[in-house]
C-alpha cells in the first residue's frame, strides 16, 4: 500500500513538472494599435512545442478579425475569450477568422508550432478590431448588395446563435429582399437571412438542429 501511495505521488509530481515546463515555452505579447488605426500585423518565429499568446483588449459587440500567414503547414492559432473558453481553432476551420465578440476584456490569440523537434516556423499574423464587420473580411463577391445589409445579417445571426464566429457564404439580391447565407462556427453551419435596407426580416437555420 505504501509503495502504491509513493507511485501516485510521483505521478502527480511528474504531471506538475510537465505542465509547468509547457507553460515556460510560451510568451505573452500585448497587442497595441497605433493611434487612429484598428489593425496591426505581428511577425515571429516559433520552435517545436513553443507558443506565443497575443493579448487583445476588446469590448462586447465589437468585431475581431485574425489572419494567420505561416511559411509552413504546422503553425496554428486558438482564440480564447475572457474566462478561458475556446472561441476558434484554426486547425479545424482555417487561418482566417472574423466574428463578433460577446464579452468584455482580454481575448487571447495563441499561436503555436507543431513541427518536428528541432525545426522552426515563421509567420505573420494580422489583427483587426472594429465596431462593425470589417469590409476586407466580408464576402459577397461584388454582388452589389449594400454593405449595411450584410452587416445587419452578420449581427443578427451572431446574436441569434450566441456565436461570434460568423462569415458570409453567399449573397443573392432581389427587389423584395436580399438573401444572405451566413456560416456559423468551425463547421460553417448555414443560416439564411432575409434583409432589405439594413432591416432583417427573417433569420433561419438551414439545418435540423441549427448546429453551431
Amino acid at each position: 500500500m505504501k509503495s502504491l501511495l509513493m507511485l501516485a505521488m510521483a505521478a502527480c509530481l511528474a504531471a506538475f513538472q510537465v505542465s509547468t515546463g509547457s507553460a515556460a515555452n510560451s510568451k505573452d505579447v500585448v497587442v497595441h494599435f497605433k493611434s487612429g488605426s484598428t489593425s496591426t500585423t505581428m511577425t515571429d518565429k516559433l520552435g517545436s512545442e513553443h507558443a506565443v499568446r497575443y493579448i487583445l483588449g476588446a469590448r462586447k459587440d465589437q468585431f475581431l478579425t485574425v489572419s494567420l500567414r505561416p511559411d509552413n503547414k504546422h503553425t496554428f492559432f486558438i482564440i480564447y475569450v475572457p474566462g478561458g473558453d475556446i472561441l476558434y481553432e484554426s486547425s479545424q476551420a482555417g487561418n482566417e477568422y472574423h466574428g463578433q465578440l460577446f464579452k468584455n476584456g482580454d481575448h487571447v490569440v495563441e499561436v503555436f508550432y507543431k513541427g518536428e523537434p528541432g525545426t522552426k516556423g515563421s509567420f505573420d499574423i494580422a489583427f483587426q478590431i472594429t465596431n462593425g464587420p470589417a469590409p476586407a473580411a466580408k464576402g459577397g463577391g461584388g454582388s452589389g448588395i449594400p454593405s449595411k445589409d450584410e452587416q445587419a445579417c452578420l449581427q443578427a445571426v451572431s446574436h441569434k446563435t450566441k456565436n461570434g464566429d460568423v462569415v458570409t457564404l453567399s449573397v443573392e439580391t432581389s427587389e423584395a429582399n436580399n438573401l444572405v447565407m451566413v456560416g456559423v462556427g468551425p463547421q460553417r453551419a448555414p443560416w439564411r437571412c432575409l434583409v432589405k435596407h439594413g432591416k432583417v426580416a427573417e433569420v433561419m437555420s438551414m439545418t435540423d438542429e441549427g448546429g453551431l
